[in-house]
C-alpha cells in the first residue's frame, strides 16, 4: 500500500510556500486542476508576508471564478517579481515590486 506525495516545497519562503499548498488543496476539493511554478523566486530563507498575501488573494479570487484549469506562475524579472496567472484560459501578468 503506498500514498501519493502531494505536498513538497514550491519555494524557500515558508509562508508563500503555505499559501500555495493551501490553495492546491482548495482547488482539488473542487476538482481543479492547478499547476504553480515559481522561477528564480529566492528569499534567502526568510519571507514577503505582503507577496504572499497578495498571491493569496489572487488566488482565492481565482478559485472562486475558475471551473476547470489554474495556472500561476511567479518569476523574478530583472529584479522584480512577475505574477502570471491563466484560469480557464483567460490570462491576466502583473509586475509586483
Amino acid at each position: 500500500h503506498s500514498e501519493k506525495v502531494t505536498t513538497g516545497i514550491f519555494c524557500n519562503d515558508w509562508f508563500l510556500d503555505y499559501v500555495l499548498h493551501s490553495a492546491r488543496k482548495k482547488c482539488e476539493e473542487k476538482g481543479i486542476m492547478a499547476e504553480f511554478y515559481l522561477q528564480g523566486y529566492q528569499n534567502a530563507g526568510g519571507h514577503n508576508e505582503k507577496l504572499a498575501k497578495d498571491i493569496q488573494g489572487l488566488l482565492e479570487s481565482a478559485i472562486q471564478n475558475t471551473r476547470n484549469e489554474l495556472y500561476l506562475q511567479v518569476a523574478n524579472v530583472k529584479g522584480r517579481i512577475m505574477i502570471k496567472m491563466e484560469c480557464d484560459g483567460k490570462e491576466d501578468t502583473f509586475m509586483w515590486s
